[in-house]
């Protein structure tokens, strides 16, 4: 017999072995016109928070279940649902309006979209995050402005909108804030006049709830921009002190750039002779000292990266934690010593808290405005007035061994004020 045609017949035969005396379940396809097992209701428990149930089971042992749907339907008639995979024991229900007592329907559904008969349990979700952010906030006086500072056990996305009145009868929104699944929510508003003002505050979340205002009255704390010029900021260039990197035929980068007002990229200037640079290869930390030319009570600092566009924010050469200190009588040597008080350690985190780089994570709406607002450090409350400053640069978010920043602007008061 021809070998060709032997090798072809005992292919055949080892084909057909394998599809009949192998696994079993190996030609059973899914997706039959069978209605899948329901969910057994004694297997049922149930984990209520802010706003959302957690729904836990035991999956139905049945190779036809697809996955299991939720149904909840609310007193207009608006009717959610919910799935959840087959390799998961929950499904998680939310965007209920109040807390109270709702009855979900648990159906397991086929891979034909058939669905079992349901089984119903009962949820008692607590209030909702869009009002209970509100239920406890914090609301806190600062530096021209005030802090809300609030939680969401449930990471939600989130609008607070702050109003502020204007004469007897008139309100503006004057800020909003995104949460963006946040668990943690702080938000300062800025620019404020120091003076008795009264505040509203709502929010809304996804599903087009929107709670009641609540009303309270700050009163920011006085601040000014620490002038730049007239007394001009003055580099001491003291030993130690970083050096500012150049490339090719371009001039040194001066350590004056940090505060040359320059916040942002225009015409004949551009990221790189318009901001800060420390030389590569000399490693971290690096310091800059800087005479202001008088004393001053800090409040905070604001930096603007590279640039001052969103590319640089948490960027490979950004900053990811620093220190800024503080003398009245620096000693000329360069040295650490005791003249020197650290006036603050920063972190530069991302709106989750995180020091993710952005080359990890893409920038949130928030990230991106805050990059052309500048990013606000703030100082603790109560430090003494001081005329010289240090900033040190620990580490930046690439790893790398240089820094590059936009711009540097300190807010405070004036000693007595």
């Amino acid at each position: 017999m021809n070998r060709t045609i032997i090798y072809g017949l005992l292919s055949i035969f080892g084909y057909l072995s394998f599809v009949s005396c192998g696994d079993e379940d190996v030609n059973d396809p899914r997706g039959t016109s069978e209605v899948p097992d329901q969910i057994d209701v004694n297997t049922v428990r149930i984990k209520d928070l802010s706003g959302t149930s957690y729904i836990y089971y035991e999956r139905p042992n049945d190779r036809n279940l697809k996955y299991v749907q939720a149904v909840y339907t609310l007193t207009d008639g608006t009717e959610r649902k919910f799935n959840a995979s087959y390799f998961t024991d929950s499904v998680v229900v939310d965007g209920f309006p109040k807390e109270g007592e709702y009855e979900v329907k648990l159906y397991s559904v086929s891979y034909a979209e058939k669905r079992s008969e349901p089984i119903v349990v009962k949820v008692h979700p607590e209030q909702p995050p869009y009002e209970k952010v509100l239920t406890d906030c914090k609301i806190e006086d600062t530096f021209s402005g005030f802090r809300f500072i609030s939680k969401d056990e449930v990471g939600t996305d989130l609008s607070i909108i702050f109003l502020k009145q204007v004469g007897d009868k008139d309100w503006e929104e004057i800020s909003a804030y995104y949460t963006r699944k946040s668990n943690s929510l702080l938000h300062i508003v800025r620019g404020m006049e120091s003076q008795e003002t009264k505040i509203g505050i709502y929010v809304t979340d996804k599903w087009g709830h929107k709670s009641d205002t609540t009303y309270v009255t700050v009163i920011p704390w006085y601040e000014i921009e620490i002038p730049k010029k007239n007394p001009l900021w003055k580099n001491m260039a003291l030993p130690g002190d970083a050096e500012m990197h150049s490339w090719g035929s371009s001039s040194h980068v001066a350590v004056e750039k940090l505060w040359d007002g320059i916040t942002v990229e225009v015409a004949g200037n551009d990221a790189w002779n318009t901001c800060y640079h420390t030389i590569p290869g000399k490693g971290l930390p690096k310091w800059t000292t800087i005479d202001l030319g008088a004393k001053y009570v800090f409040s905070r600092v604001v930096f603007h990266w590279r640039g001052g566009t969103a590319s640089s924010a948490f960027g490979n050469y950004t900053p990811k934690v620093l220190e800024m200190y503080g003398s009245n009588n620096p000693t000329m040597s360069g040295e650490w010593d005791d003249s020197w008080t650290k006036l603050e350690t920063f972190n530069i985190v991302r709106e989750d808290g995180s020091q993710t780089p952005q080359s990890d994570m893409a920038l949130t709406a928030n990230e991106k405005l805050q990059a052309a607002e500048g990013y606000n450090l703030d100082f603790p409350v109560g430090i003494e007035a001081y005329r010289y400053i240090r900033l040190k640069i620990i580490s930046t978010f690439g790893g790398l061994d240089y820094t590059a920043i936009g711009e540097m602007t300190l807010y405070g008061q004036e000693p007595g004020e």
